[in-house]
C-alpha cells in the first residue's frame, strides 16, 4: 500500500505503457562518492531494471540530451554502480552515447521523445535536477505523467546556510513540480507538509520509504587511522552550518581528552569556515578525527561496530535507513528520522533538550550514557531496499485523474 499522506483514488497497480526514469544526477555525480539523494537515484533504477515494464533513462548532457532504452541502461548501471575511483564523467557519458538509441540538441528534445516513447509514459524524477521548463514542458506536449520525488525544501528554510544563488534557483524548481507534477513523492510526511505550504494547489502525493541498499562491511577500505578504540561514534555527512558539526565539537571539547572517540565522516562543504578551522586544529591523537571520501563499504564496517551515530539534522534520513541496514544504534534531534531509524533511535531535541542544561550536566550527561549503554536497545537489521517498492508501482494513472478532479489547470 502507498505511504501514509497519499491522495490517489485507488492503490490498485495498473503499470503505465513505459517508464522514463531521469539519470541527469547519477551522471554528473560519476567519479565520487554517492550522497544520499544519489543512493535513491541508484535504488530506483536497479528496481525498475527488475520491473517487467519497459524502462527508458533520459539523461542531460552538455550537448543536449541523450535516450537509452533498457538495453542501454543494463549497460550503464553496472560502472554507475561501481567503484567512484573507476569511474569519471566523460567515460560515463561516452558509454551513455554509444548505447544511446537518440541524442538531440536542447530544441528538439519534445520531437525526440514523440519519437521514441509510447503515450502516456511515466516520467519518474528523484533527483532535484534536470527539473527545467523545457524539460517539464517537452513531457507534457507528450501526453507523459510526471512523478517527482521531494528529498527536502532545506534551501528554503535555511537559506543563509546555501550557496550563492541556490535559493531562487531551488524556489523555481519547487514551483514547476507543482505545476507540472500528476505525482510528488515524499520520504516523510515532514517534507510533505512543508513542500506543500509552497503550492495553493498540491498535486496528488505519496509518502515512501526511501530506496536504498544494504552495504557488505568492506574493513580494508577503512584509512589507516581512522579507527578508534571502542566505544565510538560516528556522524556522517558533508560539514556543512545545518548540519551543526559545532555542537559536537562544542560538546567533546568540554568533555576533555578522556571523551568517547567521535568520527566526523564527510567532505567539507561551503559556509563553515569557523568550524573548518576547529577541524584543522584538532589534535592527531584527540578523541575527534576527521575523514573524508570515505566508501560504503568503509562506512558499513565502521558503523557495524559504532556505539551510535549522532544526526545533527533532520534531512538525514537516507543515512538513517543504511545505520539500520547495519545495526547501528541513531541519535537524532527530532522524531522526524523516526520513520527510518524506527527503535534504533534515541530522540533528542537539541533545542529543547539543551537549552536550559549546561555541557557538563546536560550534554557531557548524555553523551556519556550513550557511550556507556551495553543492550542492544533493540536495534534492527534489516534490508530496507525493500520498502519502496509500493512507490515505484504507483498508479500514476490515477493520479492524473485526482488531479483533474480536483480541478488543477495544466502548465
Amino acid at each position: 500500500m502507498p505511504g501514509d499522506g497519499t491522495k490517489l483514488g485507488t492503490t490498485t497497480h495498473n503499470p503505465p505503457p513505459a517508464r522514463l526514469l531521469d539519470l541527469t544526477r547519477l551522471i554528473r555525480r560519476a567519479g565520487k562518492v554517492l550522497t544520499g539523494v544519489d543512493q535513491v537515484e541508484a535504488a530506483y533504477l536497479r528496481a525498475l531494471l527488475h520491473d517487467d515494464v519497459p524502462l527508458f533513462g533520459l539523461i542531460r548532457s552538455r550537448l543536449g540530451y541523450i535516450l537509452l532504452d533498457r538495453a542501454g541502461l543494463d549497460a550503464l548501471c553496472p560502472v554507475l554502480m561501481g567503484n567512484p575511483a573507476d569511474v569519471r564523467q566523460g567515460q560515463i557519458l561516452r558509454l551513455a552515447r554509444s548505447h544511446a538509441i537518440a541524442r538531440v540538441p536542447p530544441i528538439l528534445l519534445t520531437r525526440m521523445l514523440r519519437r521514441a516513447l509510447p503515450r502516456r509514459v511515466a516520467y519518474v524524477n528523484v533527483g532535484h535536477s534536470n527539473l527545467t521548463q523545457r524539460v517539464l514542458g517537452a513531457l507534457r506536449a507528450v501526453d507523459a505523467h510526471i512523478a517527482v520525488m521531494i528529498h527536502d525544501v532545506i534551501p528554503l528554510e535555511f537559506p543563509d546556510y546555501q550557496r550563492d544563488g541556490t535559493v531562487p534557483a531551488f524556489a523555481a524548481m519547487i514551483a514547476r513540480v507543482g505545476a507540472a507534477a500528476d505525482l510528488v513523492i515524499y520520504n516523510s510526511n515532514d517534507t510533505k507538509r512543508k513542500a506543500e505550504a509552497q503550492w495553493r494547489a498540491p498535486p496528488a502525493s505519496i509518502v515512501s520509504h526511501l530506496g536504498t541498499k544494504t552495504t557488505s562491511p568492506a574493513p580494508d577500505e577503512i584509512p589507516k587511522g581512522t579507527l578508534m578504540r571502542p566505544p565510538f561514534f560516528i556522524c556522517i555527512g558533508t560539514i556543512e552550518p545545518r548540519k551543526n558539526h559545532a555542537f559536537l565539537l562544542d560538546v567533546w571539547a568540554e568533555m576533555g581528552p578522556d571523551a568517547p572517540g567521535l568520527i566526523i565522516a564527510g567532505g567539507r562543504g561551503w559556509k563553515n569556515e569557523a568550524v573548518f578551522a576547529r577541524l584543522d586544529a584538532l589534535p592527531p591523537d584527540g578523541p575527534v578525527r576527521e575523514v573524508a571520501g570515505l566508501s560504503d563499504g568503509a562506512l558499513a564496517a565502521l558503523m557495524g561496530s559504532v556505539r551510535r551515530c549522532p544526526v545533527c539534522h533532520p534531512r538525514r534520513r537516507v543515512r538513517n535507513a543504511c545505520r539500520r541496514g547495519c545495526g547501528a544504534g541513531c541519535s537524532c534531534d527530532c522524531e522526524r528520522s523516526s520513520r527510518f531509524a524506527g527503535n534504533s533511535g534515541r530522540y533528542s531535541h537539541l533545542r529543547k533538550r539543551f537549552r536550559s542544561l549546561s555541557l557538563d550536566r546536560g550534554n557531557k550527561r548524555v553523551v556519556r550514557w550513550l557511550a556507556e549503554r551495553t543492550e542492544a536497545d533493540a536495534f534492527y537489521s534489516c534490508d530496507v531496499g525493500c520498502t519502496f517498492q509500493d512507490c515505484v508501482k504507483v498508479d500514476l494513472i490515477g493520479a492524473r485523474r485526482s488531479r483533474q478532479a480536483a480541478g488543477r489547470g495544466r502548465n
